[in-house]
């Protein structure tokens, strides 16, 4: 049976109630090799109380336990009460084992399977069967679809060559949201929510790697503007799926409130791949070389690869509410672990100084930044 896996903040997270996980319940160094051969049975595993019927997803209904509260500070409860693996029942038939513990979250990840079935983004799925031709994407493919997938994105995306033809334009973008931070300091020279503008930077990363093009995501802004409504839709999006865990299923039978919200919010993100899509690819002409390093994405995903019209949409949807919301996550994680150690920030400043010197611009050579020296 394959791993299924869900990586939510702070967590990791294996579904499916048949994983032995034996090497995660009693680790080499605190058990007998005579344990480890004799590991303990899935049934044994502690968790919050699952009912028959509805199982445990009434833990996060009015009245139950979780109601209301952040992931976080579940998992820090759950890991407190059952300890640093234990399992969960959303709805039977929806298992997820939580693991805290960075070494068994280590161990989970490298035994992956290739052809991974993962409990994630059940909604959007839904929205792609009934209103997407069934054409499912990296988020929401599994097994041997997800490999095709995988395989076809992967052969440029991951390259160093793909990545550094970004460079040049990635360096405005970081400019522009460097001069937009300092115009909207307050007197303390702090900004009050910086959140929102890191979601308006992740948007305009977005635009240049998916469109090749600047949405204008750092202009004065009018609630009508592709830019602000693009910002909203992937906002939407992203919040509906994290909290569908929280909610029994209604949408497979009927279009619930959450459901509609994704319907419009995903037609809207539709729109626009598909508007700045055909902008893209007037850029390249049929005599023009298309290699997907340079800038080129989707015209080297509709030209060069196995993937259809729709799948490459699709793909390029993802990339867009998927890339906003972790670019912008992560951005802030970054920012306020250098913020509380300032030892780092300084060690991390002045790797950078060293490797730029007096240049004014970060071509391929000076972006090849070892990570060892500030990790």
């Amino acid at each position: 049976m394959g791993r299924q896996l869900k990586h939510a903040r702070g967590s990791v997270t294996a579904a499916n109630g048949s994983i032995a996980l034996e090497s995660l319940f009693q680790r080499p160094d605190t058990a007998s090799a005579n344990a480890l051969r004799q590991p303990r049975p899935y049934s044994e595993l502690p968790g919050p109380k699952a009912y028959p019927v509805i199982g445990g997803i009434i833990n996060y209904l009015p009245g139950g336990r979780f109601h209301k509260k952040q992931f976080m500070d579940i998992h820090r409860e759950c890991v407190e009460q059952y300890g640093p693996i234990y399992r969960e029942t959303f709805v039977p038939g929806i298992e997820f084992v939580h693991i805290s513990d960075p070494k068994d979250i280590e161990e989970v990840f490298r035994s992956d399977s290739q052809h991974p079935i993962r409990q994630a983004f059940f909604m959007l799925s839904h929205y792609n069967k009934k209103y997407n031709e069934n054409v499912q994407g990296l988020l929401t493919s599994q097994g041997d679809d997800w490999s095709k997938i995988r395989k076809n994105v992967q052969q440029k995306m991951l390259k160093p060559k793909a990545v550094a033809a970004y460079l040049p334009e990635h360096s405005i973008v970081a400019d522009e949201l460097w001069n937009h931070v300092m115009a909207l300091r307050n007197q303390e020279k702090e900004v009050d929510d910086l959140r929102p503008i890191l979601d308006r930077y992740a948007a305009e990363c977005v635009g240049v790697v998916c469109f090749s093009k600047r949405l204008g995501a750092f202009s004065d802004l009018s609630p009508e503007s592709d830019a602000q409504r693009f910002i909203q839709a992937v906002s939407v999006v992203m919040d509906i799926s994290q909290k569908e865990f929280k909610e029994l299923p209604w949408y497979r039978l009927f279009k619930t409130a959450s459901f509609r919200k994704l319907i419009e919010a995903q037609g809207f993100i539709r729109e626009i791949a598909v508007k700045y899509s055909r902008e893209a690819l007037e850029k390249f002409s049929q005599d023009s070389a298309i290699d997907g390093e340079h800038g080129d994405l989707i015209p080297y995903l509709l030209s060069k690869t196995a993937l259809s019209e729709r799948e490459v949409l699709t793909i390029i949807c993802e990339f867009i509410f998927a890339g906003v919301d972790t670019t912008s996550h992560h951005l802030s994680f970054v920012l306020y672990l250098l913020g509380t150690h300032p030892e780092i920030q300084q060690r991390v400043y002045q790797e950078i100084k060293t490797t730029l010197g007096d240049s004014k611009e970060i071509t391929e050579r000076e972006g090849d930044i070892s990570g060892p020296e500030t990790a």
